[in-house]
């Protein structure tokens, strides 16, 4: 059984719901903490939920943007183009 650590956040007119942990990954102190971080957060002003989606998406564009997508990327487009012989260096080269 997984029990979710939740934070009900009454600042904004509309409840939310902010999931901030499963229970067996994360210890309660380390909850605590993370829920005393987003109470800091909405006193400040900002949603932290917004706030991880923002970081979520970053994370994502890094991945995006990383040399091994890029890599792979342009091996996929120019795969056809090449005999099998060049295609296996190119893959060991690239570790595609």
């Amino acid at each position: 059984m997984k029990l979710t650590a939740r934070q009900v956040e009454t600042a904004k007119p509309k409840e939310k719901l902010l999931a901030i942990c499963v229970y067996p990954d994360v210890s309660l102190a380390e909850a605590r903490s993370k829920r005393e971080d987003a109470k800091r957060t909405l006193a400040a002003g900002n949603d932290p939920s917004l706030e991880r989606k923002i970081e979520k998406l970053s994370r994502q564009q890094d991945a995006e943007n990383s040399f091994e997508a890029i890599t792979w990327e342009w091996y996929q487009r120019r795969y056809d183009r090449w005999s099998e012989k060049v295609r296996k260096v190119r893959q060991r080269c690239g570790e595609v």
